[in-house]
């Protein structure tokens, strides 16, 4: 009794032949298989695989030992297997791969979609796609399975490349001053191709570059990697750029003795400014318009630093003159009234040259170095002189200056006759001082220096009798006064003898030439 069972396979998978033949008695001799593809077996239970799918039409001929033979036919289905395939890109770490199945079968369909991504992952779906964070190689296997569980795999190899880890540093800079950007990127494997932006609308395609900004602000800077496997990845980081000061100030030149005033103009867009000043002559200060006395007079240079809160400094320098005073001063000679004063100018400078001003007294000035003047009055005037040099700076000195008094010189001396004293009365006064000196002229030739002289003159007349009166300041004054010595009369008369008790005649002969005499 023949019989045989055999399951549907999948192409490439043996076909397990199980013979039931039975026999009621005896034994069975021989088997014979005919598998329906050209190819036999004389085993009992064989296993066969059919180089193509389809359906195969198997005969078992079975002989029993006395010869007997019968057979069997079994229709044998060989499905087919799927063709597995797939494409997919390598990718750069941390991006996604896609995995599209291209399996195929040449008839039935496929059931099922399955993959072992090479990282301890498995789905299904005809198309997948993962994330691979890490570089490497990763082993990826598809299985393609049909609806008769058919199935059939591929495996490919997916590279993973590194990524670059894009880092750099820049320090915040003053504008003006270079912006160095340190480039600390790395990558385990391959090249690296840069790409900065710094974020003005500029770039630069060095590792490490240097960039000088025009303006402050904060700028973003984004620097791009190329790896030579064509991962790209980016950082960006701001970047300050400081506004700086403006250092100003304005200063003039001064006098020495006066303090110099520093008006400081610093400015700056934002933040806080602080100032160091050095003036020169060892002394600085922080403040922000300081004032500052120098010692001497002379050539200053003047620094000034503002420096902001973000440590942006600025410097200017400027040269201070301080000028030379001037030391007012002069001497005079006392004058009596109506005599000139004169001034000699006694003013010194160190260096440079020196204009005058005068103020004598009342609304009299003078410009000239040394003036003289003539005072309408004797007095004392206040003189100030100011000595200026040509900088502007002045000194000034005030005296006192005196102007003595003429003594008021007069006298009386009254008419005498001849032959008598003729007596002088000195009536001179003077306003202040006193009078030292008296000098006569008593207009015949001789002097006197008393005060109150007496005179006998030898000749009768009229003489010009000058009185000249001397202080004791110098001051002198004259006046010349006319006196008179009267003429003697020259008494005469005549007369003749006459008898006694006879009238006598008397003539009187006296003479006194202009003038009217008495008699007696």
């Amino acid at each position: 009794d023949v019989a045989f069972a055999a399951a549907e396979v999948c192409k490439g998978n043996p076909t397990v032949f199980l013979n039931n033949t039975t026999i009621s008695s005896g034994r069975i001799n021989t088997v014979n298989w005919d598998f329906g593809d050209g190819n036999v077996s004389t085993l009992r239970n064989p296993r066969y695989v059919y180089g193509n799918e389809g359906i195969y039409t198997a005969k078992l001929y079975v002989t029993s030992e006395r010869g007997c033979l019968d057979s069997a036919i079994v229709s044998i289905r060989v499905n087919p297997t799927p063709v597995p395939g797939f494409s997919f890109q390598d990718i750069c770490a941390r991006d996604i791969a896609g995995f599209t199945s291209q399996a195929n079968i040449s008839s039935g369909s496929i059931s099922n979609y399955s993959w072992n991504l090479g990282n301890g992952i498995v789905i299904t779906g005809p198309v997948v796609n993962q994330t691979y964070s890490v570089p490497g190689t990763y082993f990826i296997k598809h299985i393609a399975i049909s609806d008769k569980n058919c199935k059939d795999s591929l495996t490919k190899q997916l590279t993973v490349f590194p990524r670059a880890s894009v880092n750099f540093t820049a320090p915040s800079v003053c504008i003006g001053n270079i912006t160095s950007f340190k480039n600390n990127t790395f990558l385990s494997k391959g090249s690296i191709a840069y790409n900065w932006t710094f974020g003005d609308g500029k770039g630069a395609t060095e590792i490490s570059p240097f960039h000088t900004y025009s303006f402050p602000g904060t700028y973003n800077v984004t620097l791009f990697a190329l790896t030579s496997d064509n991962c790209a990845d980016s950082y960006s980081l701001p970047v300050s750029v400081f506004p700086g000061p403006n250092a100003s100030f304005n200063v003039q030149d001064v006098c020495k003795n006066v303090e110099a005033t520093f008006i400081n103009t610093s400015s700056v867009s934002s933040g806080t400014l602080f100032f160091s000043w050095s003036f020169g002559d060892g002394f600085t200060s922080s403040e922000n318009s300081p004032k500052h006395l120098y010692g001497s007079p002379g050539n200053y240079n003047v620094s000034l630093t503002a420096t902001t809160d973000n440590n942006c400094a600025a410097s200017i320098s400027k040269t201070l003159t301080v000028n030379p005073v001037p030391q007012a001063g002069f001497i005079f000679n006392e004058a009596c009234f109506k005599d000139t004063t004169y001034f000699n100018n006694q003013s010194l400078i160190s260096t440079g040259q020196l204009d005058f001003t005068w103020e004598l007294s009342g609304n009299t000035k003078s410009n000239l170095k040394n003036p003289a003047v003539i005072y309408d009055s004797a007095s004392v005037f206040p003189v100030k002189l100011t000595a200026i040099s040509k900088a502007g700076c002045k000194d000034s000195v005030i005296k006192n200056v005196i102007v003595n008094p003429l003594p008021a010189t007069s006298f009386t001396a009254n008419p005498v006759c001849w032959k008598s004293p003729l007596e002088f009365k000195n009536e001179t006064q003077i306003k202040t001082g006193a009078i030292q000196t008296y000098n006569w002229n008593l207009g015949d030739g001789t002097n006197s220096i008393d005060i109150n002289p007496k005179k006998i003159y030898e000749k009768p007349g009229k003489y010009e009798v000058t009185l000249v009166a001397i202080s004791n300041k110098g001051c002198r004054k004259d006046t010349t006064k006319e006196v008179e010595v009267r003429t003697l009369p020259m008494a005469n008369f005549t007369f003749q003898d006459v008898c006694v008790n006879a009238p006598a005649s008397f003539t009187n002969n006296s003479i006194l030439e202009g003038e009217y005499l008495n008699y007696f």
